[in-house]
């Protein structure tokens, strides 16, 4: 059964479960305040949905989509229906809207000192299984960084610069780098 896509607003009948899940999945450092990605999801470029298979709620994504991409920056499936391929199928209908523009999003480096290393190893595997790659690109915040995976390691850091700006309304801007993939060390 294909999954069934419900843009999230206020009152959608999934705001609730959305909003709860979106707590639990990532750390406070990392959430966008809800009600901005509410507000910005008026707009027809960025989406908050939820996935449904029949009545389940599967999971949810936001992302940004226009002609340089699309850009995925939260993806959780439901804790309660995880490891049944929930997260694959999320992923590949993104991809199939990308078509032949990159689908890009960007995860937490792994550090033999995070807590949560183990998890940012998990997360690059799932990705790298389901054709996302390392694109040499990285975002650097003052607490962390992030390595930038896409369905195409070309990808442009300029284009990943306005996926990020129509994603947060310009308000989230990250230094952005890019590294030599098979080094490892910042060209720029």
């Amino acid at each position: 059964m294909d999954l069934t896509r419900r843009d999230v607003g206020l009152f959608s009948p999934y705001a609730k479960e959305v909003r709860e899940l979106y707590l639990r999945a990532f750390p406070e450092v990392e959430r966008m305040p809800l009600w901005l990605l509410r507000l910005n999801a008026l707009r027809p470029s960025a989406h908050l949905e939820a996935y449904l298979d029949g009545e389940t709620f599967a999971g949810l994504t936001y992302s940004v989509r226009c002609d340089k991409g699309v850009y995925l920056l939260y993806l959780a499936v439901n804790d309660a229906v995880r490891s049944r391929g929930y997260g694959t199928r999320i992923l590949d209908a993104l991809k199939a809207e990308a078509g032949k523009s990159p689908l890009a999003l960007d995860v937490e480096i792994p550090s033999d000192d995070a807590p949560n290393n183990e998890q940012r190893l998990r997360r690059i595997e799932f990705y790298r299984r389901s054709g996302i790659t390392d694109t040499g690109v990285t975002l650097e915040e003052p607490a962390t960084s992030y390595r930038v995976l896409s369905t195409r390691p070309d990808i442009d850091p300029a284009h990943v610069r306005v996926l990020l700006n129509r994603l947060s309304l310009g308000f989230y801007r990250p230094k952005i780098q890019t590294r030599a993939r098979s080094e490892g060390r910042l060209l720029s």
